[in-house]
C-alpha cells in the first residue's frame, strides 16, 4: 500500500471512529462503558481493520482526562496519570504500561519490595549458574525468563478473574504488585517484569544490550505482547509469553531499535 492511498485508509478510519464514537458517548454520558465497549459496538457495523484498531486505542488514550501529551526525555510518549507511558524502547521503572487493548494500567513502582525481591533472586541464580562468571548474554536472559515464569506463572483465565474480583476497569491504574503477590500474570505482566529486571541489570552494567517491548497486532487482530533484547553484537533474543519460548534472530542492532 502506497503512502497516498494509506493515508487515504486512515483517514476513513479515523472519521468513522470519531463519528462512531461520538454516537456512542452521547448515549452514555453518565455511565462509564465497561472495557472494550467501544470497540463491540463499532464491531456493530462491521469488523474493524487493523488501522481502525489501533487508530481506536490511540482515541481511548487521548481522549482520557489522565492522559497529557507533553513529551520529553523521561515521557517520549507522553504521560498517563502522572507517569511516563511505557512504550517501544522508553524506560519501565516508574512507568505505566496501557497496552493496545483497555485492560488495567499497570504502574511499575520503582520502589516495590515485590521488585526488589524479584531482582535479589535473579542476581541469586546468575551467581548460582555461573552466568554472571561467564558474562553469557544468552544465558543471562535464559534466567531472567525462567524467574519470570517462577513469579508469574501465565494464566490468562486466573488473570481476568482477578481483574474482576478487584473491580479493575479499563485503564484503571494498578501496579505489577498485585500481580507478583499472586504470582500469576499475562503476556503484558511478564513483559514489563522481564523488562524491568533486563532494565536493572544493563543500569549496572552487568550486560550491555538494550530492551525494547513490542507492543502490536498479529494477523488475526489479537495482541502481540513481546519482549525484544538486542546484545551489544546486534543479535535480537525474543521473549514471547504466549510461544512458551525465547527465540534469536541475527540483526543489526540499529534495526531493533525503533
Amino acid at each position: 500500500m502506497d503512502s497516498k492511498m494509506r493515508e487515504n485508509t486512515l483517514l476513513k478510519a479515523s472519521l468513522r471512529l470519531r463519528g462512531l464514537l461520538t454516537r456512542l458517548f452521547s448515549v452514555r454520558k453518565n455511565q462509564k462503558p465497561p472495557p472494550n465497549a467501544e470497540r463491540e459496538e463499532l464491531e456493530e457495523d462491521g469488523p474493524l481493520s487493523r488501522e481502525e484498531i489501533l487508530h481506536l486505542r490511540e482515541i481511548q488514550i487521548t481522549s482520557s482526562a489522565l492522559y497529557d501529551p507533553r513529551r520529553d526525555q523521561k515521557a517520549p510518549f507522553g504521560s498517563f496519570a502522572g507517569r511516563p507511558i511505557i512504550k517501544g524502547g522508553s524506560a519501565i521503572s516508574g512507568g505505566v504500561y496501557l497496552g493496545l487493548f483497555g485492560h488495567e494500567a499497570l504502574v511499575v513502582d520503582e520502589k516495590s519490595d515485590y521488585l526488589r525481591n524479584a531482582y535479589e533472586e535473579l542476581l541469586a541464580r546468575l551467581m548460582r549458574y555461573g552466568a554472571l562468571r561467564d558474562k553469557s548474554e544468552q544465558a543471562t536472559i535464559s534466567e531472567v525468563v525462567a524467574l519470570t515464569r517462577d513469579f508469574l506463572r501465565y494464566d490468562e483465565e486466573l488473570v481476568s478473574h482477578l481483574l474482576e474480583q478487584e473491580g479493575l476497569e479499563s485503564d484503571q491504574l494498578v501496579s505489577l504488585d498485585l500481580f507478583l503477590r499472586e504470582g500469576i500474570g499475562a503476556a503484558r505482566h511478564q513483559i514489563l517484569l522481564a523488562g524491568w529486571l533486563l532494565e536493572q541489570l544493563i543500569r549496572n552494567s552487568v550486560i550491555k544490550g538494550h530492551a525494547y517491548l513490542e507492543s502490536t497486532l498479529d494477523r488475526k487482530s489479537a495482541p502481540l505482547e513481546r519482549l525484544i533484547y538486542t546484545t551489544a553484537r546486534g543479535e535480537n533474543i525474543i521473549f514471547d509469553p504466549r510461544a512458551y519460548d525465547i527465540a534469536s534472530h541475527t540483526k543489526l542492532a540499529v534495526g531493533a531499535r525503533r
